[in-house]
């Protein structure tokens, strides 16, 4: 049963029973999709790339969006779980699409949580070009086309020129090809399947101000992604636009406690001169045991930050205690003590 709901003045506006195979559950998405913009009367344009409308294995179906949920939680545990619906969906197809492009992209997250230099991640890198080509590989076979970028919006978009064909397989080669410090070849990649950059990759070419539309579209879109709105903020806080960035980092802490949110949240405290709140929030940051268990790449970044902003906010003394734990840790996540010692003078 679908029901359309006024949210605002929790009335009811619409319901329809619907009894159909589940094999065919994209027509009924479309089914669904159509008579609720009917309802709206709305007229909807064309998407980005039609999804394939094969038949699907109701059981891989469902693992793969149980793995999908896992994968946007972003924790060492939740990618641990997302593997295991996904390894158990190829147990059932071993060609699934979805199932392979979900694996590449957790090995891809993986590589992106290490936050390290790519001498570090070749072993996840590997695994998620493999994984892609496959991807692409089973899709040719079936002669099926999964346009989405439902899992990799954030690094990258539609630019409007191309129908989308695979998109999420080559999000990921284009990805593995900047961390492999390829980037001639990452743009090349896009730019011949209709795809252009986007927030993660404009803000890692000092372009906030070109990524904050995409940030706008990603959080209206999945408004209770955590990430949406701790990277919307770091993009205000680099722009200088201190003020403007607090709510968006406070609205990141209240749909996921990421300690990065905690410590992006302190350094804008920090730079908007309240100091006392930032070295408190910088505090709540830090979490040298992991206790919450995120990625250790995550972990270290977020001390790094809280360091910078303890530094920033005054506190010499606990920015350099910050500093002697993170060069005295892994040598891969050494490098995030540079931003508290370049604020401390050295």
């Amino acid at each position: 049963t679908a029901q359309l709901i006024n949210a605002v003045e929790d009335t009811h506006l619409w319901s329809e029973t619907f009894d159909r195979e589940l094999k065919d559950i994209f027509a009924v998405q479309d089914e669904i999709a159509g008579l609720i913009a009917q309802n709206l009367q709305l007229k909807l344009g064309g998407g980005i790339g039609q999804p394939d409308r094969t038949a699907v294995n109701p059981e891989v179906y469902r693992l793969c969006l149980e793995a999908r949920a896992c994968l946007f939680q972003q924790s060492h545990d939740a990618f641990a779980h997302a593997e295991q619906f996904f390894t158990q969906a190829l147990q059932i197809e071993p060609t699934s699409e979805r199932a392979l492009i979900g694996l590449a992209a957790l090995w891809h997250g993986r590589a992106f949580h290490r936050i390290a230099a790519r001498r570090y991640m070749s072993v996840e890198l590997n695994e998620a070009e493999r994984l892609a080509h496959a991807a692409l590989a089973s899709a040719s076979r079936a002669g099926s086309n999964h346009g989405g970028l439902d899992l990799l919006n954030w690094i990258v978009v539609p630019s409007g020129t191309t129908e989308l064909n695979n998109a999420d397989a080559h999000a990921i080669l284009a990805m593995v090809a900047v961390h492999e410090g390829r980037l001639a070849d990452a743009e090349a990649i896009l730019a011949s399947h209709g795809l252009a950059p986007g927030p993660l990759w404009l803000l890692r070419k000092g372009r906030p101000d070109l990524a904050m539309p995409s940030m706008e579209a990603g959080r209206q879109t999945d408004p209770l992604a955590w990430a949406w709105w701790d990277i919307s903020g770091f993009a205000l806080l680099l722009c200088g636009r201190f003020n403007e960035a607090l709510p968006f980092f406070r609205r990141a802490e209240a749909l996921g406690p990421a300690p990065i949110a905690r410590a992006n949240h302190a350094l804008a405290l920090a730079h908007h001169g309240l100091h006392d709140e930032a070295i408190a929030k910088a505090c709540e940051a830090i979490d040298p045991t992991n206790t919450l268990g995120w990625p250790g790449g995550f972990v270290a970044l977020a001390e790094g930050v809280a360091g910078w902003a303890l530094a920033e906010a005054g506190d010499r003394a606990r920015a350099e205690e910050v500093v002697g734990r993170l060069e005295a840790g892994p040598e891969e996540r050494r490098w995030n003590a540079a931003q508290p010692l370049l604020r401390l003078g050295r």
